[in-house]
């Protein structure tokens, strides 16, 4: 009797690796019969979507009243838009106007009265700078000179390497311009 169970069970264990060995030869197609789930899955092919993805081009046409430092190599800000989603534009600087939260340097900046200057007077320079969405001056553009061009390079060394928080828009950090004025006094600078 033990010999029969022993029987069976080897029986039972041929036919279900048999059934086994059937099943995985149909499936890979190996079966000379063709069934309906093994032709699926030979011809089954992976789903591909296809996308087509077109960049937004800011229009470039800056416009006359924009310094000429700024119209080339920056994308104007007047003539870029928003994407179209709600988020703000990453190629655009946005001025004070657009912004939520303005750009501000993160230290003290000081500014020294240039020893190259020619005359000991009092003199004006309007500078533009260009922050990133990291805080840092990417660029810098003399908006109104001063007297003497020792001035505007003071300026633009005094601006350059200024860390900032950036601005704001839409929750979102931002590149922006900002417009600093600055005013050189000889008498502070003889104390």
């Amino acid at each position: 009797m033990r010999t029969s169970a022993r029987q069976r069970r080897a029986c039972r264990l041929a036919i279900a690796l048999a059934g086994s060995i059937v099943l995985h030869a149909g499936a890979l197609g190996v079966q000379g019969s063709d069934n309906g789930a093994a032709a699926a899955l030979r011809t089954a092919q992976p789903v591909v979507l296809h996308a087509l993805l077109t960049p937004i081009v800011p229009e470039q046409v800056p416009p006359a009243s924009e310094p000429a430092a700024q119209q080339s190599g920056i994308a104007n800000s007047s003539g870029a838009g928003e994407s179209g989603s709600g988020l703000p534009s990453p190629d655009k600087w946005y001025k004070r106007s657009e912004l939520d939260v303005l750009a501000e340097p993160l230290r003290v900046v000081t500014l020294d009265y240039p020893a190259a200057a020619k005359s000991r007077r009092t003199a004006r320079v309007q500078v533009r700078l260009f922050i990133d969405e990291r805080g840092v001056v990417r660029k810098t553009a003399i908006e109104v000179e001063g007297p003497e061009r020792a001035f505007d390079e003071a300026a633009v060394h005094a601006w350059q390497d200024v860390r900032f928080s950036p601005a704001i828009k839409n929750g979102a950090a931002v590149k922006s311009q900002k417009v600093i004025e600055l005013d050189f006094l000889p008498d502070l600078a003889l104390r």
